[in-house]
């Protein structure tokens, strides 16, 4: 992760505890959960900025890892994305929450998905457009 970002971090979770974050990451919730009725298996990871905000909770898949890159509520596992310490072809659905925007090598951490995601996995990436107006 990049050091500049260590400060965006914090402001990102403390804006999703308040009204506006808390109703974009309820929808973000909803579309996931419709998306994840079709996935199948017995791994499911979240990478992100912390695991006090899981993303998949409905999923079918019952084993759930939440990793981030620093300690907290939630996070089963404490790594960066671009070097997971999961065997190749292990997980069969991942939700990247906003790992890319913060990466160093954001084709590193895709390079990184792709090794551990099994050959029918999906992968599911949600972060903000940097081009957007808002």
């Amino acid at each position: 992760m990049r050091a500049d970002c260590i400060d965006i971090l914090t402001e990102l979770e403390s804006w999703y505890a308040r009204d506006a974050g808390q109703y974009l990451l309820d929808a973000t919730r909803s579309t996931v959960q419709d998306l994840l009725e079709t996935s199948f298996g017995y791994h499911i990871l979240q990478l992100g900025v912390s695991g006090v905000r899981p993303l998949c909770q409905g999923s079918p898949i019952n084993h759930r890892l939440y990793c981030a890159g620093r300690p907290g509520p939630g996070v089963g596992l404490v790594a960066e994305p671009d070097e997971l310490p999961l065997e190749s072809d292990s997980v069969d659905a991942i939700i990247a929450h906003h790992c890319l925007e913060f990466a160093s090598n954001p084709h590193q951490v895709l390079r990184e998905i792709q090794r551990v995601l099994t050959p029918q996995g999906q992968l599911l990436v949600v972060g903000f457009n940097p081009f957007s107006l808002l």
